[in-house]
């Protein structure tokens, strides 16, 4: 079973780097946005958070086990300018060792305004983002666990739309006893089927490696995360103007959580790359910081966090997780 997966894994790899040499364009961004509260104060990069929130899925679809099986999770993200985004999934598990779930993303850009070559006003118009998805993980041994996610998506700017299709896929190792968590993941491997124009563009498909340890004599778990590790960012979209050592923090993304019982944390994180871009005299000095906490109460879970995207505002974000009562509706 585990050979096979990897097999997959590698397929899909010998496509991410066919894709990465096409063009410097790539479309469908807001799916690396995070999708929980809990991983975007972790940095908004983690892939290694195992809990019983299916939400996770987004992030990484190997985090999908049978701890959050016959749940619902929702979030809404306040990202910035008028820019809103909501995430839902649902999550139950299959025979033995599987999980399935079926999720959507949705961001919308708010209302701006249109303009003819001449600077004549047009109107408003509206864009907004859609990805349906579809998980399956599966428990390959007492530590391994293999998810993929397929993703159907669609975009629209104006009288402008396009179609395009995505998966992820993951492996998740986790032990419990020990607090070890690592990850390594594809993320939005795939095509844009209909572009904007005659022109089709690829996803912006990253490889990510994740890591995190629990520690047992203290009530801490600290998540490190590398991501855009694909040819294609380092050929054309590594900032040129850097020393090295910036350039390599640029594929870091560190978090740490605050954990003195099951049913509650507090979350910390800091991403690198996020702090260079928006690195402007004057700017957002909190850029690249994230912050947030959460609850369990009975069957509902309550996650809110805090990032600094931009530099003129701050993103909030809201999670809510529910158990449906039985484990399985199986």
């Amino acid at each position: 079973m585990i050979r096979k997966y990897l097999g997959i894994i590698l397929g899909f790899l010998a496509l991410a780097v066919t894709l990465s040499a096409q063009q410097e364009k790539q479309v469908f961004r807001f799916l690396n946005l995070p999708a929980t509260a809990q991983a975007m104060a972790a940095g908004g990069k983690a892939i290694t958070i195992v809990d019983d929130d299916p939400g996770l899925a987004f992030e990484n679809p190997a985090l999908l086990g049978d701890e959050s099986g016959n749940r619902v999770f929702i979030s809404y993200l306040y990202y910035m300018g008028g820019s809103h985004m909501g995430n839902a999934v649902y999550a139950a598990s299959v025979g033995e060792r599987g999980m399935w779930g079926v999720g959507a993303r949705f961001l919308n850009y708010g209302t701006m305004q249109g303009y003819d070559p001449n600077a004549q006003s047009t109107g408003t118009f509206g864009a907004s983002d859609i990805a349906v998805q579809g998980f399956y993980s599966h428990e390959l041994s007492d530590y391994f666990r293999g998810g993929v996610s397929l993703k159907a998506l669609y975009s629209s700017i104006e009288t402008y739309n396009s179609f395009g299709v995505g998966v992820d896929v993951g492996i998740s190792y986790y032990d419990d006893d020990k607090g070890y968590s690592a990850s390594a993941l594809f993320k939005n491997v795939g095509a844009q089927l209909n572009g904007y124009t005659d022109e089709r563009e690829p996803l912006a498909w990253d490889f990510q490696l994740g890591f995190s340890r629990s520690f047992v004599s203290a009530p801490f778990r600290a998540h490190i995360t590398l991501f855009n590790l694909n040819p294609h960012y380092f050929k054309h979209l590594v900032p040129t103007d850097l020393t090295k050592a910036q350039k390599f923090l640029r594929h870091f993304s560190l978090g740490a959580e605050f954990t003195p019982s099951e049913n509650f944390w507090v979350g910390l994180g800091y991403t690198p790359q996020i702090a260079q871009d928006f690195k402007i005299e004057g700017g957002n000095k909190w850029g690249g910081l994230s912050a947030g906490f959460g609850f369990t109460s009975g069957a509902m879970r309550v996650s809110v966090s805090t990032a600094s995207y931009h530099p003129a505002a701050l993103s909030f974000m809201c999670s809510i997780g529910i158990r449906l009562g039985g484990h399985s509706i199986f």
